[in-house]
């Protein structure tokens, strides 16, 4: 990869981000969609091609990738073998999710990422037992409205989220107060999209500092 690399792509996470935003906006499953689709639209970019054309050229035809299959393979092998690496927490967040766990708050997780991968990634973080419940559903405001409920309407409902189109707008439709959280990269189909009532945060920190004042 590095003798074939562009050299005018010295961002290389920037370069793969191009391919993967186009790919996500065009798949039912958004960011969530196949990784060999993404390896066939790379390979496409890596031989001329701009990103639109190259993810068009992958969504047309998801089979034909321009490598040899077992080279496809062992690329899909290797980078689903760095996604099952547990992520580090951002600072701060274990000992925030503790201060509102003792404060009595409870604590929802809302995911579409599987309920059990993130189980796990609670689990090997050992925040499992600040969180008192996981929802795997889509985020969508009917989610947030049945949430609103759950709690009652004399409760503070609070969502803290980093996609302003994913977590908040949704959330603050159904009539939740929100706090966005800039996070360190911003989707295309993000940039633009905001919601006025919402309260903007640096960092979970941050956040969960708004909600325990």
């Amino acid at each position: 990869m590095d003798r074939i690399w562009p050299r005018q792509a010295p961002d290389r996470l920037a370069y793969v981000r191009e391919i993967d935003q186009e790919l996500a906006s065009r798949h039912h499953l958004g960011l969530r969609y196949p990784a060999r689709l993404l390896i066939a639209a790379l390979s496409h970019r890596l031989l001329g091609n701009e990103p639109g054309l190259a993810a068009r050229k992958t969504w047309n035809d998801p089979t034909r990738i321009p490598l040899a299959n077992e080279v496809a393979e062992e690329i899909e092998k290797q980078y689903l073998s760095d996604l099952s690496v547990t992520p580090r927490l951002l600072p701060g967040v274990r000992t925030k999710l503790k201060r509102l766990h003792h404060a009595d708050a409870i604590l929802v997780l809302v995911t579409e990422g599987g309920r059990d991968r993130v189980g796990e990634l609670l689990q090997a973080n050992q925040i499992d037992k600040y969180i008192d419940r996981v929802i795997d559903a889509p985020k969508r405001k009917e989610l947030f409205v049945r949430l609103r409920r759950l709690f009652g309407s004399e409760v503070p409902v609070y969502m803290i989220g980093d996609q302003m189109t994913r977590d908040i707008q949704p959330a603050a439709e159904a009539g939740l107060r929100t706090i966005h959280v800039q996070g360190q990269f911003r989707p295309i189909w993000e940039v633009g999209a905001f919601a006025p009532t919402t309260h903007e945060a640096n960092t979970f920190e941050d956040a969960a500092d708004a909600v325990l004042a």
